[in-house]
């Protein structure tokens, strides 16, 4: 028969601030309530797995997650000889605008996580082959 205890820390496996705290109160559970081995080795699994879950929230790869972003204006400044003009042309494989060379910079030094997330804007555009000097884009980073 189950102790109340041991029912209790089933249904909710997660108060414990380590594993190890965890194991500690199972080997007192199965000390002075006589939990059984089997009974034991349930808890300490399903304390286990909630605990790696709970690990791999806190290890999120996106370096984006907790990252405060700003509004910032960026002047730039260009030699378009060998661009197709600045504004980028979505869906074209073989553009070779500033814009998408500028995101995937942007993108390179982790400032921004993808174009619709940095709430981009731009004031102007080029023609192919024109070059600028003080151009301004608006974006977070």
């Amino acid at each position: 028969k189950r102790s109340t205890q041991f029912n209790l820390l089933m249904s909710n496996p997660t108060p414990f601030k380590s594993l190890q705290e965890a194991q500690n109160v199972i080997s007192y559970l199965t000390r002075h309530q006589k939990l059984s081995p089997t009974d034991f080795q349930e808890a300490l699994n399903v304390i286990r797995t909630k605990h790696d879950q709970k690990t791999k929230i806190k290890t999120s790869k996106d370096p984006f997650r907790n990252a405060r972003m700003r509004p910032i204006a960026m002047q730039i400044a260009y030699d378009g000889a060998n661009f197709n003009g600045f504004a980028e042309n979505i869906g074209n494989v073989d553009d070779r605008s500033v814009e998408r060379e500028l995101f995937a910079a942007l993108v390179k030094c982790c400032l921004v996580k993808d174009r619709p997330s940095s709430k981009y804007s731009r004031c102007g555009r080029t023609d192919k082959g024109v070059s600028a000097y003080g151009q301004v884009v608006g974006l977070s980073v």
